[in-house]
Parts: structure tokens; sequence; C-alpha cells
């Protein structure tokens, strides 16, 4: 069965489509083509219309009123720039019906979907065919269509071909989503909750990985700080997740190796996931697919009150870095997750830690972590903001309140600067002549004007009379 575009014609050759109401239909040849420019240049059979040298880019951007068409020697019927088989299988049967949809994209499938192109950079696919996940073949330019011959490029390659102008980041984006959509790999997806499914979805070797980007709850296996072998005889650190209030969800490829996996609190109404962690894009999507098919949380997740395995490993304890919670509290022969302030903190990345309590800053009695913990002379514990806030230091290092503190400008070699000083010192005193603080190291009293007065001020604006007195060289003169 034929296709037909124009009715009455059937002999092989080009026809040029002119109009859009009232059309009128030429046969057409060409006489130049331009492979560098992708243009050409054609005239009429019966010599009666010809056209200058056109951009085929151009024809298609203007294809409601200027469209070829192409007969094969078996009378079927194409657009020049013919809509490609992957359009087609989206429904799509006619290059006009590609460009109504202008910039929007959302509407189509296959490579346009993710390549955020202006129409005229679209139609400049022609006939793009994905080749699995590491090539795309296409017709480059006119002159290769005509002659059917394809070009073969790597996705990235492609990208740039088509968008010249393209950041790398915009390249990588490209890639990353081409790989997902056209990805031949197969995962199968598992769910567990024993020991021995935490270790094996937490220990490597992971399947082979595309780097997919990190945002948000997706995150690339590759970067997990807990993906690879501890090497602890007592087992994996996320075998304290085996307690009966988790699941883990993980993904095998055809050679059983790890391409991605989840942990879910389960204990407690509607599961709560943590982040996804996958070796693609298409991991990554299968992992989200299956926690929307349980109705699981994963934007604002709480573990509080999951139960964690106690499980020894000489004075520490196996505990993973927590994806969410944080902190937990130590309940007899288990542990529970405590949000925010839990009595100890899960944020190491060593899989096994000792259990050293947190502290409450006595000033914002917030909870603070052995780490960051700031005791004063006294022996009472503040969190970094509330000690810098409450306590400075002086020169030599001694701890003051700052409510018993003042300023006070001392000199050296290399010119004066202010100290903190206690204010029950007796180690400054005021200059009388610039009603500044100064340290007794640097003050004056063999002076004929003043009690005190700072050596700076003394040097630079009086004079050492007979007796060694500074005093004012002209009575009358002032700062």
């Amino acid at each position: 069965m034929t296709t037909k575009i124009i009715e009455g014609y059937s002999e092989p050759g080009y026809y040029l489509i002119s109009g859009h109401y009232n059309q009128t239909i030429k046969e057409v040849k060409f006489t130049a083509l331009d492979e560098e420019n992708n243009s050409f240049q054609y005239k009429s059979c019966d010599r009666s219309y010809e056209q200058e040298l056109v951009g085929f880019d151009s024809i298609i951007d203007n294809f409601y009123y200027t469209k070829f068409v192409e007969i094969d020697e078996e009378g079927n019927q194409r657009y020049m720039g013919t809509i490609p088989k992957w359009w087609e299988d989206k429904g799509f049967s006619s290059i006009p019906q590609v460009v109504e949809l202008g910039a929007d994209t959302s509407q189509s499938n296959g490579i346009l979907q993710i390549m955020y192109t202006k129409p005229k950079a679209k139609m400049r696919l022609l006939h793009a065919t994905p080749e699995g996940s590491s090539a795309i073949s296409f017709y480059p330019n006119l002159k290769e269509y005509l002659r059917q011959r394809k070009t073969k490029m790597k996705p990235g390659k492609f990208y740039r071909f088509v968008n010249p102008e393209a950041t790398d980041a915009e390249v990588e984006k490209f890639v990353n989503k081409y790989r997902e959509k056209y990805s031949d790999k197969c995962y199968t997806l598992h769910v567990g909750k024993e020991v021995e499914d935490f270790e094996f979805a937490y220990l490597p070797p992971n399947a082979p990985s595309e780097t997919p980007a990190t945002r948000g709850n997706r995150k690339s296996l590759v970067d997990s700080c807990m993906q690879h072998d501890f090497k602890y005889s007592e087992g994996h650190p996320a075998g304290v997740y085996a307690s009966g209030d988790f699941d883990v969800v993980y993904l095998k490829d055809h050679n059983g190796l790890i391409a991605g996996r989840c942990v879910i609190y389960t204990g407690k109404g509607k599961p709560q996931a943590g982040p996804c962690y996958g070796v693609c894009e298409k991991s990554l999507n299968m992992l989200e697919d299956y926690l929307k098919s349980i109705d699981a949380e994963t934007y604002n997740p709480c573990w509080d009150g999951a139960k964690l395995l106690r499980i020894e490993v000489g004075e520490k304890v196996l505990m993973p870095y927590l994806d969410v919670g944080f902190t937990f509290d130590e309940c007899s022969t288990y542990f529970k997750v405590f949000e925010p302030d839990g009595q100890f903190e899960a944020g190491s990345t060593e899989g096994a830690i000792y259990l050293e309590g947190r502290h409450i800053c006595e000033h914002c009695e917030d909870s603070v972590s052995e780490d960051e913990v700031y005791t004063n002379e006294d022996g009472y514990c503040y969190c970094y903001h509330c000690y810098n806030e409450q306590f400075v230091h002086d020169e030599d290092g001694n701890e003051i309140r700052i409510d018993d503190a003042v300023r006070v400008y001392t000199s050296n070699i290399y010119g004066s600067h202010e100290v903190w000083m206690h204010c029950d010192s007796g180690e400054y005193a005021e200059c009388e002549a610039t009603n500044e603080l100064w340290d007794m190291d640097c003050i004056l009293t063999n002076c004929v004007e003043y009690e005190f007065v700072c050596q700076k001020y003394a040097e630079k604006y009086m004079k050492l009379n007979e007796d060694g007195d500074y005093y004012y060289e002209k009575e009358e003169e002032t700062v």
C-alpha cells in the first residue's frame, strides 16, 4: 500500500508544494547542493520556476507555506526531512505535527524530548535514530539525506553538532538523559529486611556506573560513603538496619551485581524512604517507581523512633552514616533513632563509633556533639556560637567573660593593636590626651600636662624638657 500526500502524482521525483490554503504543486529538480551550509538550489521541471540558493532549515521553519515531497519508484510519497520512525511510533505522522509543538517538547518523546532545542534545530535531526545507549545515527545535511547515507556519533558529540554553543553541563545532562532513555540494561528489583539483604545491598562489587547526576534524593552509588567493605568480622555496618523496622530495596544487573539501593523505615504508618542510590538514571527511576508504588514519603522522611540493632565491635558499636535522623538513643539491648537531639550521633563514615554522649549547651540548651563541644574553665559545656558570644581571651590565652572584659590598646614593633583585658586587672589606664584605654606598659607618667598619657601620643605631639618630662612646645598647641 502506497502513502499519498498529494493526489494525482505518481511519477518518481521531487515536488514543491507552495502556499497554505490554496496550494500549488510543481515538480522540481535539485541543481546545486551546499553540504557545508546545508542548503540547495532547485528549479521546476517545466523551467517556469527557478529558485536561488535556499537553506533547508529555513524551508522546514516555514513548512506550512513551502513543502517538498519525494515520490519513490513504488509511488510512496514522503516529506523531505521525513518523520523518523521513533517519531512515528509516538503518533506523529508529518513534520507539521512536530512543528506545532513549538519549543515545548512535553508532548513528544524520543531524542527531542531531551534536546530542549528550537524547532529549527530539531529539524536538523533528519532521521536521528538511537543506536543503543552509546550512539545516534542521522543525516548531518541535505546531501547525505539525498544519498541516504547516515553518520553515527556518540550522544555527546551529536549534541554538540546540533548545539555548537552548548556548555559542558548541558552536554552532560543530555548524555545522562539519553542513556537513561535508551539503555538496554536490564535490572531486577528485590526487597528484603534480613541482615544478609542489607549487607548484600551495601557490599561491592557494584554494577558498571554511568555516573548519574546527583540531586535531591537521587544519588550516585559510587559516591556513597557506605558502599564498600569495612572488613569488620561482625559484618557490614548496614546490618544494624535489620531490626524489623526497615526494608531495603535493591537492584541486580544480569551478572548479579548491585545497581541501586534504598533503605525504607516501615515500622510505623506511611513508609519513610531514605535517598535512592543508583549506577545510572534508569536504576534510579526504577527505585523511585517502587517508592511511588508503596506511597512512600520521599520529600521529608522521618525515622524518629526506628529501632537499630546493637552490634558491638570491641569497645565500639557498628553504626552506618544515617541518611535520615543523624542521632540516636541507647535503649538497653538496642538503639533507637531520635530526631533531632539524640544522645549519640550517627554521622561517622568509619562504620563503627564509640558511644560518646552528646552535650547540652549551657546557654542555648541545644544538643552538641563531642567533636563540637566547647568547655569553659569552670567545666560548663557550650556550642561554638554561644561560647564565642560569652567568652573572650587575653593575650596569654586566659578566658574572660565578655561582661568582665575591656578592649585595650597595646604596642609592639609592628605597631599598635587592640587586645582583651579583664576589667579588674589594673593593667591598663586611660590616656588623658585621647581618652583611649592603653596597656600600662604603653602609658607614660612623666608629662607636664597629664598624669597619664600613652607613649604613642607623647612621642608624636610633645617634646622632652631637660628634666625628662614631656611638654607641648607651645602652650597653646593642641592636637
